[in-house]
């Protein structure tokens, strides 16, 4: 089997809320980038991936990556060879992770296909078919916030993610805010994406304690290893790192560093669905507690959340795997929250079907 052509094709998702935001950026839609593989069996793939200028992965670099730089190098080769072909692009190209995670995408999809089998059976076989879905709450005034905890229980969700501003006093009103609003049997994370510094990160997060919270994602900067390492020494919830960890290196140092006591895995961030399992097989020999985040975009990146959640044991927790529901205008169907839980998807391949694009 062997690519013979391949097409990218940029696209917009709305978002539904058209102030969403969070401590680092304000978000009215996601760019990114269908990547479309046909082989000589015609057997046809699909990956995507979201650019996230925030980050310094913008629409532009991205599709100058996937179109110039990956494309031409894919062509003729063997998606059996997934990761010598993943090898090669680490060669042609250093870092560019979304643009990796798009063709890591499309090269899983052709192999399940190829073989007839789900994603999930490739990466070593089910262990579970569902996850309960953790649904993120955006940076509003906290009576808003709360407001938007209530809905999301109301549609059958217990477990939110609430977004911080890095402003103590308001920080903590959202909390409680959100704890007043849903009750006590709905699990509460917060997320201040590097907004804090440690001292005043941990004056927080001892206030929001009372209004019973499971964890807080990344409080200070990324590259304050030594910040967060204080943080979570000093407070009694478990503190997450999200930016710190944006690859299988990184993910090694915060151990090392006994800096946290969770870890956010999110495919398009360490660069596709291989490298996503390495992250959580490094977890599990560390003992390391990790969790699926979510990264916005759309169903194809929720596919490949529940095919690694499916085939990796200690991801059996609670995943942000359903923020597409945030986006209008998905080209991939066949991915739905049923109840506050996600199905892994049992068709060929990543399991969607994509509509729209010939």
């Amino acid at each position: 089997m062997k690519i013979v052509s391949g097409k990218v094709y940029p696209i917009t998702m709305p978002f539904v809320d058209k102030d969403w935001k969070f401590a680092l950026a304000a978000m009215s839609q996601s760019d990114g980038f269908l990547l479309k593989l046909e082989t000589d069996e015609g057997i046809t793939g699909w990956g995507y991936t979201a650019a996230a200028g925030h980050i310094g992965e913008t629409r532009g670099s991205v599709h100058w990556a996937l179109e110039q730089m990956f494309l031409p190098f894919l062509i003729n080769k063997d998606p059996l060879t997934i990761e010598s072909i993943m090898a090669g692009l680490n060669r042609l190209l250093l870092n560019n992770p979304r643009a990796k995670t798009c063709v890591d995408l499309a090269l899983h999809d052709l192999i399940g296909k190829h073989l007839g089998l789900p994603a999930y059976s490739i990466l070593g076989g089910k262990v579970r078919d569902t996850v309960d879905v953790i649904r993120i709450v955006p940076l509003k005034e906290p009576e808003e916030q709360a407001m938007v905890c209530k809905k999301l229980v109301g549609e059958g969700y217990r477990y939110l993610k609430v977004k911080l501003s890095g402003e103590k006093e308001k920080d903590v009103a959202r909390v409680k805010e959100a704890r007043e609003a849903v009750g006590k049997g709905v699990v509460l994370t917060v997320d201040a994406n590097q907004s804090y510094d440690p001292w005043t990160a941990i004056q927080a997060i001892r206030a929001m304690e009372k209004y019973d919270i499971y964890l807080v994602e990344q409080p200070v900067r990324y590259d304050d290893i030594v910040g967060l390492s204080q943080v979570t020494h000093h407070v009694d919830v478990l503190v997450d790192a999200d930016e710190s960890a944006k690859t299988l290196g990184d993910i090694v140092n915060l151990i090392r560093a006994q800096a946290v006591s969770s870890i956010s895995l999110k495919v398009p961030k360490l660069g596709g669905i291989l490298n996503t399992k390495k992250a959580a097989a490094i977890c599990a020999a560390a003992g390391m507690s990790c969790r699926i985040g979510d990264a916005f975009g759309g169903r194809l990146y929720g596919s490949a959340n529940m095919h690694v959640i499916a085939s990796t044991p200690n991801l059996g927790g609670a995943a942000e795997a359903a923020e597409f529901l945030q986006l209008q205008d998905d080209p991939a169907v066949g991915l739905e929250v049923v109840n506050g839980t996600l199905s892994v998807p049992e068709k060929p391949g990543l399991g969607l079907d994509v509509k729209g694009f010939a």
